[in-house]
């Protein structure tokens, strides 16, 4: 674990805001200035070894790693699904050095953070929302590493009922049943929204990705994939 304070350009004084009521206490006189959180090694040295000593990052990645165990028990195996999870198990140790790196970082601060807070609230000049939600955001996603830096904000596109019916739409354009894929159906999905959909993606959509929306959204892959087989192999024998 890092054990050094990080320095930040953020210089706001945490008084209160001028829209709120002003207070008369005493101490008010002396705003707590943000440059004081970047005096804390030996605050943070005992943090970081309360953290390794509860083994608590590790109790973290332990929780989860169960989770998605006990989740992949519960899910009905079949070749499209085993071969994106086995993509997954090769991408678990990417997660879980991200933790490992930034989690004791995130939870000194916001630990840190609130405990100022709650100090300058017992004092009778506590800090206005938005004052608190700045100094968050940068100590926790200004600083952060670059590899959990944010992505813009964007449009969500897919919801359920959009996700459900571009499904069943793409289905309809594979008609062998040994085709009946993921990967297939992404890109018949990707086709059909540059050509008779309004949703004009602007890059193909995978089968991985589309694995994800699916089970975002709730909608069940394998139950739909056999359904449509069922279907497909029907017509073939009434032929």
């Amino acid at each position: 674990m890092t054990r050094q304070c990080q320095e930040s350009g953020f210089t706001t004084k945490l008084n209160a805001s001028p829209a709120e009521p002003a207070h008369t206490h005493a101490s008010s006189s002396t705003p707590l200035n943000t440059d004081d959180l970047n005096h804390c090694a030996d605050l943070q040295d005992e943090f970081f070894q309360l953290l390794e000593e509860s083994r608590f990052v590790a109790g973290v990645i332990e929780i989860h790693l169960n989770n998605e165990t006990r989740l992949s028990n519960q899910t009905t195996s079949s070749t499209d699904s085993y071969r994106d999870c086995r993509a997954e198990e090769r991408n678990g140790a990417g997660w879980q050095e991200l933790i490992e790196r930034n989690l004791p970082q995130w939870l000194f601060w916001v630990t840190t953070v609130l405990t100022m807070q709650a100090k300058m609230a017992a004092e009778n000049r506590p800090m206005s929302r938005a004052q608190l939600a700045e100094l968050l955001n940068d100590r926790l996603f200004r600083q952060a590493s670059n590899d959990l830096l944010f992505k813009t904000h964007r449009k969500r596109i897919w919801t359920p009922a959009v996700l459900r019916s571009a499904v069943h739409s793409a289905l309809k354009d594979i008609n062998n049943p040994a085709a009946v894929t993921l990967e297939n159906l992404a890109r018949r999905i990707t086709v059909r929204s540059r050509n008779t959909s309004p949703l004009n993606l602007m890059k193909p959509l995978s089968g991985k990705h589309l694995q994800k929306l699916l089970q975002g959204n709730d909608i069940e892959w394998i139950e739909i994939k056999r359904s449509y087989k069922e279907r497909l192999l029907t017509r073939v024998l009434k032929r």
